[in-house]
């Protein structure tokens, strides 16, 4: 017995000394972010991959990786590595990747520069952003020759001196990258130790660069990718870089941020930029596949400059956003709609992003040529059908798939101005998101449209929903309308609404204000599948989502949904299995109400196979005493919590046989002598409830009860909004009950001759002198039928400081939680509550 105890005791204290806190998962080690201060040497010697990044790795000593002699990719990005002993990779022949960016590293130590000699099969190697940088100019590099597999390379650019030393003229580079630039200088003698191998160059993160010579890399004969992101130096200056490719073909040039704005630091402020003729005479004469200008600080150009090229056949892709040139007025359109003819290749157009100011600038009506317009084409016949008004041709690139004009700032404001779209039959990528314009012109395609996704986010939904025919929507599969105004549109519009659409099966309508949806709405759109209705004031699944039977993901998250009823959830299950099984449906961000009355809805949730966006279904809920749990909790106490859900059923049971006991003792004596008092008292109840029913006459449409703490904001702010914005009367102690007669008879005059109760929850409220008084009238006008609804509205209060008597009478409270500050949620919620038909 002793014995095994002995051996239990061994096994336990050899795991616990060789635990380590890698995750090893086949081949692969993972030790990021585990505080480890070396190298772990008790991982498994098969590994073929080793994370180290993030820890407080120093120093690598002698042999660091000899256990691991089949290691092929180490990671030691953002260790603190200060210092690599010369013999550190020694054994590491199968080694094809080593990034050791992120650190404090002395390269410039003597004993450093052979260490990369052991890694002759290195095929990337990261050595960039190193931050021990004493003296540029003493800085030297290891030497690189001896890893002759070597072709990706990530390093900083410090010196001429230090490419001259670093054995370049022994690799054959495809791909570097200077992910810092220390540089001031790019002279013709610059690179001319580096590889003509090249195929890709990046410089990033560039010091100021006061000059750039014409042939600074003519030594990359065989360069395809060219990329110069956040490069503190002038336009004109980086633009001469392309001199030794003028008739040459590239496959992208990416200038981003290339300006000497960006040396300012976090906050950038980019110097103006007029692109002249002589600034693009190179890049104009070479054939490029992929044109990136973003973020050059570009505000305006001269004539055949930006928009001129001599191989225009070549581009697939140009992107220009985030400038601020107009393009839209004089000979600029002019040039775009030449250069658009000549684009035969073109698949990607971008021109996002850019705010121009338009208040002093003439519209996009009359300053086009005359040529452009025409009453003399083949298809004006059917054009002049719709419009009698002047016609404007657009040729699209053929081959064009995706055009983006996103946040573009510039004001279209003619109306009157029929657009015909020629060669749009490949196009199938359309984003105008936050597209400036008053209205949208009558678009005409000449030939068949295949526009399948479309983003109209911020824009006006009146624009195209008041036109009768829009082809530009009508084979769109993919519609964004978020914050378009829809809620508006819909009221206005009813179910016309989205009868441009036929076609869809992915809307996304988020963050319009919307709250109901009439129930032939989608009456049109028979394919919708997929239904995104997000930050909208939704209180319950609309009825209208019914009639589409190919629906099979909904999203509603962040609205007003209290719980779902036992018809929608049916419909819900019929849904997952018209669609084999599946239905996606999102809740998250609603707060949902966990009482008697909702108890099937929490238990449907946890039990129906429909997938919800929370696996652990873990949502908000209001329980009846106010408090806010999770649905998850709730569901686990369901039995403790829902216990007495039945008891009001007993108890009706109890008062239904205790009335006709009652009835049935009643002496019939009684009834035959007092008939006829009886039947006057009918008589008189009926005729009141009767004339009640059918003519209500109310002098106010809100009466507001509210103690003194919280006057100012009564008057300054709900007065006003209720009165001025949505035009009703309202009754106020202060202002309206006059002095001199009776006050509690006048306050319940006034309860009585109002259609709504408002009481304003505050600090002081519960010991004001008619709280109370004002409770029970309202409560007594509630039960008579002539009050609609009772609504409290808290400001930052707890439970506790709600009066006790709503208790008696909480199921036909309406409560409302204001937020700290006046937004419009809580103004939407008060509004709903008011307009809302009574529940009879």
């Amino acid at each position: 017995m002793d014995v095994c105890r002995l051996i239990c005791l061994h096994i336990v204290f050899f795991n616990v000394i060789n635990c380590n806190p890698c995750e090893v998962s086949g081949t692969a080690a993972n030790c990021r972010d585990r505080n480890l201060t070396k190298v772990p040497d008790n991982l498994p010697a098969w590994i073929r991959s080793l994370n180290l990044k993030r820890n407080r790795i120093t120093e690598l000593p002698n042999k660091a990786f000899s256990r691991y002699r089949l290691l092929k990719i180490i990671h030691l990005d953002k260790t603190g590595l200060t210092f690599i002993q010369k013999d550190a990779f020694n054994g590491l022949k199968q080694l094809n990747v080593l990034t050791l960016s992120k650190n404090k590293m002395d390269l410039s130590n003597s004993n450093s520069a052979d260490i990369f000699k052991p890694l002759t099969s290195l095929i990337k190697l990261d050595i960039s952003e190193n931050d021990y940088i004493p003296d540029v100019s003493s800085v030297s590099y290891p030497f690189l020759g001896y890893m002759t597999q070597l072709r990706n390379l990530s390093m900083d650019l410090l010196s001429e001196r230090v490419l001259e030393r670093c054995g370049f003229g022994q690799l054959k580079l495809k791909l570097l990258y200077f992910n810092r630039c220390y540089i001031d200088r790019l002279t013709n003698k610059t690179f001319l130790s580096l590889p003509s191998t090249l195929e890709k160059v990046h410089f990033y993160n560039s010091k100021h660069i006061t000059d750039i010579e014409s042939n600074t890399l003519r030594p990359f004969v065989n360069l395809k990718v060219l990329r110069l992101n956040k490069v503190c130096s002038r336009f004109d200056l980086a633009l001469k870089l392309l001199y030794p490719y003028q008739n040459k073909s590239i496959s992208m040039i990416d200038f981003t941020e290339v300006n000497p704005g960006i040396c300012d630091g976090p906050l950038h402020f980019p110097s103006a930029v007029i692109v002249t003729k002589e600034m693009f005479k190179h890049l104009q004469k070479v054939c490029i596949k992929n044109l990136v200008l973003m973020e050059d600080g570009i505000v305006d150009f001269e004539p055949k400059s930006i928009l001129w090229y001599k191989f225009p056949e070549c581009f697939e892709s140009i992107v220009m956003s985030k400038n601020r040139f107009p393009i839209t007025n004089g000979f600029k359109l002019a040039e775009l709609l030449g250069l658009t003819r000549k684009l035969i290749n073109l698949k990607y157009f971008d021109l996002s992003y850019n705010p121009l100011s338009y208040d002093d600038t003439e519209p996009f009506t009359s300053n086009l040529d005359d040529s452009l317009f025409t009453t003399k084409h083949e298809h004006a016949e059917k054009l002049n059908s719709f419009s009698e008004n002047k016609t404007f041709y657009i040729s699209l690139p053929p081959k064009l798939e995706k055009l983006r004009i996103s946040n573009f700032l510039q004001k279209i404001a003619d109306s009157n101005l029929t657009i015909g779209i020629q060669n749009p039959s490949k196009l199938k990528y359309l984003d105008l998101s936050y597209f400036l314009s008053y209205s949208i012109p009558d678009l005409m395609f000449l030939h068949h449209s295949n526009v399948e996704f479309i983003n109209l986010t911020g824009l006006d939904s009146r624009l195209f929903v008041t036109r009768k025919k829009q082809p530009l929507l009508e084979s769109a599969r993919t519609v964004i309308l978020k914050q378009t105004h829809l809620g508006r549109t819909i009221y206005t519009f009813g179910e016309s609404t989205f009868q441009a659409i036929p076609n869809v099966t992915t809307l996304d309508m988020s963050s319009n204000n919307i709250w109901y949806i009439p129930i032939n709405a989608f009456s049109a759109n028979k394919q919708l599948s997929k239904l995104i209705i997000s930050f909208n004031l939704f209180a319950e699944i609309p009825i209208s989502l019914m009639s589409l039977s190919k629906l099979n993901d909904l999203h509603m998250e962040y609205n007003m949904l209290q719980t779902i009823n036992q018809t929608m959830r049916n419909w819900l299950e019929k849904q997952r299995t018209l669609n084999n099984g599946t239905f996606v449906l999102g809740l998250k961000g609603n707060v949902f109400k966990c009482e008697c009355d909702t108890s099937d809805f929490i238990r449907w949730m946890f039990e129906t196979k429909v997938k919800l966006d929370k696996e652990n279904k873990k949502y908000k809920c209001r329980l009846k005493n106010g408090t806010v749990s999770t649905t998850d909790r709730v569901h686990n106490e369901f039995h403790h919590l829902f216990s007495n859900c039945g008891s009001q059923y007993w108890l009706l049971v109890g008062i239904v046989l205790l009335s006709v006991f009652t009835v049935l003792t009643i002496p019939a004596a009684i009834i035959i002598n007092c008939k006829w008092r009886i039947v006057y008292w009918i008589y008189r109840e009926f005729k009141t409830v009767v004339q009640k029913r059918l003519k209500q006459d109310f002098c106010y449409e809100v009466y507001i009860s509210y103690a003194r703490d919280s006057g100012n904001w009564v008057k300054d702010s709900l007065v006003p909004k209720i009165e001025n914005c949505w035009r009703m009367t309202v009754c106020v102690e202060d202002r309206d009950i006059l002095a001199g007669g009776s006050f509690a008879e006048a306050i319940a005059i006034s309860i009585e001759k109002s259609r709504n109760v408002i009481f304003v929850v505050s600090d002081d409220f519960k010991d004001r002198t008619w709280t109370s008084y004002e409770i029970e009238r309202a409560k007594y006008e509630k039960y008579t039928g002539n009050l609609h609804h009772i609504i409290i509205i808290t400001k930052q209060v707890s439970m506790e400081t709600i009066p006790t008597e709503f208790n008696r009478f909480w199921k036909d409270v309406m409560l409302i939680e204001w937020p700290e500050e006046d937004c419009d949620f809580g103004w939407d919620k008060l509004k709903i509550a008011l307009f809302q038909q009574d529940k009879l």
